[in-house]
């Protein structure tokens, strides 16, 4: 059997070079296409999911921005005519905008996918926007818990030591 000496290191017995037969030197590009292959495996996946998770926070948000919505007594109304249907598309998405009409001003949250806008009222637009500023704040207390939740866990200790706050 011949073998094939390749320059490098072997850090098994500290020589300068490593003997390969034909047959492993053979498999050396099939190793070098499996490696790519599994490496663009793992990063479709990790795309993937990350986009994932980005879809359902979205989808968790836009649901608690209706519920604000409806607690503060907005009306849900269907985009029946052409022109309220276009009104849907054309409308900021994720956000309340005011509208005139006949006069008076309205308040309107366009919701795409049922091709429906939540509608309300100058008192009702107000009590949302209070809502909305205790929901955000909630949030973060609820986040903050969670943080000092996960390191007061048995195991984990600042590598830095204790701090005092007080």
């Amino acid at each position: 059997m011949s073998t094939l000496v390749v320059v490098g290191y072997d850090h098994r017995d500290k020589s300068e070079e490593v003997r390969i037969t034909p047959r492993a030197a053979k498999r050396i590009p099939d190793m070098k296409r499996i490696s790519i292959f599994l490496i663009g495996l793992v990063s479709v996946a990790l795309v993937a999911g990350s986009t994932g998770c980005a879809t359902s926070k979205d989808k968790e948000a836009a649901q608690q921005k209706e519920d604000i919505l409806q607690a503060a007594g907005f009306k849900v109304i269907p985009a029946a005519t052409p022109e309220q249907q276009q009104l849907v598309k054309t409308l900021p998405n994720d956000r309340v905008s005011a509208l005139r009409r006949k006069g008076q001003v309205y308040f309107v949250f366009p919701v795409r996918s049922r091709d429906a806008f939540y509608v309300g009222n100058n008192s009702q637009y107000l009590t949302y926007q209070q809502a909305a500023q205790v929901s955000k704040k909630d949030l973060v207390e609820q986040e903050i818990e969670s943080i000092n939740r996960s390191m007061s866990s048995p195991g984990w200790e600042a590598p830095w030591g204790e701090w005092d706050t007080q």
